[in-house]
């Protein structure tokens, strides 16, 4: 069952661990996987970025001007937004323009808000 509280005048809902499992599931490897999944050797590069905040000022608009780069892989560290919306949006973009992407929630994804109740990655 979904909890609420309120501390220092936010309110937080806590989902059932299976709730959030469900909704992110598909983004993550399958569990009949007899050994973990290798990237190919075509990889060149790999990039470590942090605190792209894409729901403050042109940041976003940062993200779509970024060439592909297939050939790169990127290591996401936190802190993308602070709604469900934008984190799906900008993952979504990075997918697209990075080889691969491995995604650490931040700080800032600890407390993130959707319109249908959902709180939190």
């Amino acid at each position: 069952a979904e909890t609420s509280c309120v501390e220092r005048g936010r309110k937080s809902v806590a989902m059932p661990s299976e709730g959030l499992l469900r909704r992110w599931r598909h983004l993550d490897v399958s569990p009949d996987l007899e050994s973990w999944p290798a990237l190919p050797e075509e990889f060149t590069e790999v990039v470590a970025w942090s605190d792209l905040h894409t729901d403050m000022g042109q940041n976003m608009e940062h993200l779509r001007s970024l060439p592909e780069l297939p050939g790169t892989v990127l290591i996401l560290a936190g802190d993308v937004a602070t709604s469900l919306e934008t984190i799906e949006s900008s993952l979504r973009l990075l997918l697209a323009k990075f080889g691969a992407v491995f995604y650490v929630p931040g700080n800032h994804e600890l407390w993130v808000s959707k319109r249908d109740g959902w709180s939190s990655v």
